[in-house]
């Protein structure tokens, strides 16, 4: 029996408010077989009376519903009782330049609210078989999508959005999409000749997501990828993506735009059907990401996969039961890897990790990874080796160079804790290795194959004693002191510190003010914006 308090909030909240205009008010839920006449209607009159919109029960529609100010004005779209919304009776025509056909469609719609409604793609008897995406926010600012839920899109994604600022994305639930559909796809590029009106007519070569808040959204069963991102300045807290065809998120890049500053923090990936974070590699580079605290369980390939990318910082993640490797850095440079937990939990002969950590230089993308630290990482039970660090049929300028492996365990996996390896006309040059422990493994602690190729020995593939200089017999002081100096630092954007200094302090709840960044107040090269924004402590 419900309290009488619990009694008041469910009336409370299935009583329409004040100045709301329900869609039944003009003609829909009667039973009609399309209700997107009345639907718009309805919106249209709120905007001149200035209400917002409730939907009190889920309305079939033909055609598509458009949600634009006739100026910049806001309105709250709202459903009344759980699964009111509106569901695709019919094959909408609706259209957005380059995603194609969409249920609703909200442009230039700055402070604008899309809540606890439903978005039901599923078939039925009638309609066995639809082709649109559900819902697009366009070129809005302060625009807010929560508590939704999204039934089996299709076209391009469940949820889509482009050249919009500083929107919040939370809360919805997105559940089954068709094959080759992603869940949300957050920033697209723009078509190549946006017409007026189009939110991408003033500024055709854009098209991402500026400052985006991502964050509690359960995204799965999804044809594609769980939540694909191509922002600046994101915040992607605390999401489930499960069950996924494609990647859990993919942080992307094209020719025109690419993710940057991006925070990836305590979200849960399980069962994705490429890997659970995924730098994309198309086009241009990923930069500044800090992906950290994420659970990631028995991903189809790799758990956090860093293609052509620049300045990560990957740390206190756990991920399990990889059917691949745990961490992949390819063709990245300025890359931190620190404190994660990489493990096959199956029985012996059962396991699928072959690798915890993998640096890859040359190879299929003819790229050098370069200014790599791995740090204090926890490895196990892989079926090749623990960390490998290689370079593949690459030329010199496209080594696996400067490496830094300290203080990590890497045990009981199958060959050894460490394996060093080039081949062709490759380096694998300035690795340090220090204080790591690498007992026991099935056939030693490091292999060492850097000198097999002719490719020259500039490895140190030894413990370093604590603060030595070198450990190189050749003088070359390619073994530097265990937490070694930074590779460098960017001037703009997230700055990367690797003296591991003090966890940023705050009382729980607090809001601060972050607007330099300083290695006392960054953990290990953790972030900080380059311009001014409000973190909250937790």
């Amino acid at each position: 029996m419900k309290s009488p308090a619990i009694a008041l909030l469910f009336v409370a909240l299935a009583t329409p408010v004040a100045h709301a205009v329900d869609i039944a008010d003009y003609g829909a839920c009667q039973g009609n077989p399309d209700d997107s006449g009345r639907i718009q209607s309805a919106i249209d009159a709120a905007w001149s009376l200035d209400q917002e919109v409730v939907f009190s029960c889920l309305a079939p529609i033909h055609s598509t519903v458009y949600v634009q100010p006739p100026a910049s004005e806001s309105i709250t779209l709202r459903g009344l009782q759980p699964g009111d919304g509106i569901r695709l009776a019919g094959q909408v025509a609706g259209t957005v330049p380059s995603f194609g056909p969409t249920a609703m469609i909200v442009q230039h719609c700055d402070g604008c609210v899309i809540r606890d409604l439903t978005f039901d793609g599923a078939p039925t008897p009638e309609s066995p078989s639809f082709d649109a995406n559900l819902l697009a926010i366009l070129g809005s600012h302060s625009a807010t999508v929560t508590q939704n839920t999204f039934v089996r899109g299709s076209r391009l994604a469940a949820l889509l959005a482009r050249n919009n600022e500083h929107n919040t994305y939370s809360g919805n639930v997105i559940d089954g999409t068709t094959s080759n559909t992603r869940g949300m796809w957050l920033g697209n590029p723009c078509e190549a000749n946006p017409q007026p009106g189009s939110d991408c007519y003033q500024n055709p070569v854009a098209g991402q997501e500026l400052y985006p808040t991502i964050t509690r959204n359960i995204v799965s069963n999804t044809g594609h990828t769980g939540i694909a991102t191509n922002t600046i300045g994101a915040l992607i807290t605390r999401n489930v993506s499960t069950d996924t065809g494609g990647a859990g998120l993919v942080l992307a890049t094209n020719d025109v735009i690419h993710t940057q500053d991006a925070l990836v923090d305590e979200n849960l990936f399980v069962r994705n059907g490429f890997h659970c974070v995924q730098s994309d590699g198309g086009g241009a580079r990923t930069e500044r990401v800090v992906v950290t605290n994420n659970v990631c369980s028995e991903p189809g390939e790799h758990g956090v996969q860093i293609t052509r990318a620049d300045w990560w910082y990957v740390a206190h993640n756990r991920i399990t039961n990889a059917n691949g490797k745990g961490i992949v850095v390819k063709g990245a440079n300025n890359i931190t890897l620190e404190l994660n937990d990489i493990t096959d939990t199956k029985p012996e002969g059962c396991r699928t990790q072959t690798t915890g950590i993998y640096v890859l230089g040359g190879a299929e993308l003819d790229e050098r990874s370069n200014c790599i630290l791995i740090l204090n990482n926890t490895v196990s039970n892989s079926t090749d080796s623990g960390i490998v660090v290689l370079t593949e049929n690459g030329a010199p300028e496209q080594s696996a160079d400067t490496i830094h492996v300290l203080l990590n365990t890497s045990t009981g996996n199958a060959m050894y804790g460490l394996r060093l390896s080039e081949s062709g006309a490759c380096r694998t040059t300035n690795v340090a290795v220090g204080q790591n422990t690498f007992t026991p493994n099935g056939l030693g602690t490091i292999s060492d194959g850097t000198n097999s190729t002719g490719c020259g020995a500039s490895t140190c593939a030894v413990s370093c004693p604590a603060q030595s200089s070198t450990c190189d017999p050749s003088g070359s002081g390619l073994c530097r002191d265990v937490l070694p100096p930074s590779c460098g630092t960017q001037s703009t954007g997230l700055q990367f510190c690797l003296d591991h200094a003090a966890l940023l302090q705050c009382p729980l709840g607090e809001t601060i003010e972050v607007d330099s960044c300083t290695c006392e107040a960054i953990k290990g090269g953790s972030f900080c914006p380059s311009v001014s924004r409000t973190l909250i402590c937790r």
